[in-house]
């Protein structure tokens, strides 16, 4: 690993850099913005990495940061890790806070997170809850996508991300970088590769942020998310040896979402005029869809879940 600051002593003491990435969000960024400039921890560097917007989105966002000297604009290629590691390598803080653009910090969130800090040095990072909301409304506290651990556990970081990005504030020292071949599951590696057997501090009971639900998050997507989970445990050798368990609940959580999609589908067609025929294609079609999410998931990542298993016998 290897520090992506560039200079450790360029540090300013005690200095947060937040770091938002950002495309097309003019509708939202300027939430976000608010949320840190209004910090009651008033030592911060706001860095908004935009990959990509549109004139007109850049130009909301300058006029929203253009009255305070802690923040400044930069640009990056497209996708959200290069962005994201853009931010990193142009940080002055000894600590780091992502927050999205469609997403807000509680105004107490840093404070929180560097009296701890401040005062446990031996601790990399300091973990808060995160409340999912919709306008602004609060959903749920603990919402099953971001169920925020009581205590730190390296095995449970293994099996599957336990926390988001914007739920840590964490030290600005020998970071690995985003890997910017991940389309999803980027920041549970990241987490991985920089958080793995450190001290870090979680705090379930205080909300630190707010993670606002739109249609199209992908937190929305269980059955996605589950068979990603399973692509990238196929992929790295430290996930794949140690996640068997979490490999089953995943091919669980497919299963039963193919199953009530099947019944919803199955329930569908006994609405229709039925027929000899039409009851036919129905069931051919159900065969059809049966076959295909066997070939995609319990056969593929089956026969991996099997290797797992003699692999965990055998050591």
């Amino acid at each position: 690993m290897v520090s992506l600051a560039a200079n450790t002593e360029d540090f300013k003491h005690n200095l947060v850099s937040v770091i938002i990435p950002t495309f097309q969000n003019g509708r939202t960024i300027g939430r976000a913005i608010k949320s840190v400039l209004s910090q009651t921890y008033a030592n911060i560097e706001l860095i908004i990495v935009d990959n990509g917007s549109t004139k007109n989105t850049i130009q909301k966002i300058q006029s929203y940061i253009s009255s305070d000297p802690r923040a400044r604009l930069l640009f990056s290629p497209r996708g959200r890790s290069k962005a994201r590691n853009t931010g990193l390598l142009s940080s002055r803080g000894l600590y780091i806070h992502f927050l999205d653009s469609d997403d807000a910090l509680e105004k107490h969130s840093i404070e929180k997170g560097m009296s701890f800090l401040s005062t446990h040095p031996s601790y990399e990072a300091y973990v808060h809850n995160v409340a999912i909301k919709y306008s602004e409304n609060v959903i749920h506290s603990n919402f099953r996508p971001f169920a925020i651990p009581k205590k730190f556990s390296y095995r449970k970081m293994l099996n599957s991300n336990q926390f988001p990005p914007i739920a840590v504030l964490f030290k600005n020292k020998s970071i690995t970088p985003f890997d910017e071949t991940l389309a999803t599951h980027e920041d549970w590696v990241f987490w991985i590769q920089n958080l793995f057997k450190k001290k870090v501090h979680i705090d379930p009971d205080y909300v630190g942020a707010y993670y606002y639900l739109g249609n199209n998050n992908t937190v929305n997507n269980t059955f996605g998310m589950a068979v990603s989970r399973m692509q990238i445990r196929d992929r790295f050798d430290y996930l794949r040896k140690h996640s068997l368990r979490a490999f089953v609940v995943d091919l669980i959580t497919t299963a039963n979402i193919y199953y009530f999609a099947s019944q919803l589908l199955s329930d569908s067609f006994a609405l229709r005029p039925q027929s000899p025929y039409l009851k036919l294609i129905d069931r051919l079609a159900l065969c059809v869809v049966s076959h295909r999410f066997s070939q995609c998931v319990l056969i593929k990542y089956g026969q991996r879940g099997w290797e797992n298993l003699k692999d965990k016998q055998n050591v």
